[in-house]
């Protein structure tokens, strides 16, 4: 079953830019991986609380959009943004909270600070 779930995600990349998601460049994605303009001030939230650059926007929505081929959906959503972020940022655990659920990116909240910490300003090891 994933096996086959695999290779029609890989044929769904293929037929669509002629080369798998991972290797889309930058006119690719922004072509491939459209966002609503909710989504996009949510991803660029989130992009800017975790303090990633352009590069990991691409990436991210690199990774959402090979999920979203996974589900066979030709649109990508915020729960694959939310998802592509949770495997880009290294969730630790503060007070039970992941980064992510006490920052409030996954609800769109203001950020909130992480035992007396803004994210942005913890150390170089929370994000990998």
């Amino acid at each position: 079953l994933i096996r086959q779930r695999v290779a029609r995600t890989r044929e769904q990349q293929l037929s669509r830019a002629g080369k798998l998601n991972a290797l889309l460049d930058s006119r690719e994605v922004e072509r491939d991986c459209r966002l609503d303009t909710a989504d996009a001030r949510f991803l660029e939230e989130a992009i800017h609380q975790l303090g990633l650059s352009l590069r990991a926007w691409h990436k991210i929505l690199r990774v959402a959009r090979t999920l979203a081929d996974m589900q066979q959906e030709t649109h990508l959503q915020r729960r694959h943004l939310a998802e592509a972020l949770g495997y880009r940022a290294r969730i630790d655990y503060c007070d039970g909270y992941s980064i992510i659920e006490a920052t409030g990116i996954a609800q769109g909240s203001q950020p909130k600070p992480v035992n007396g910490t803004l994210l942005s300003t913890l150390p170089s090891g929370v994000i990998w």
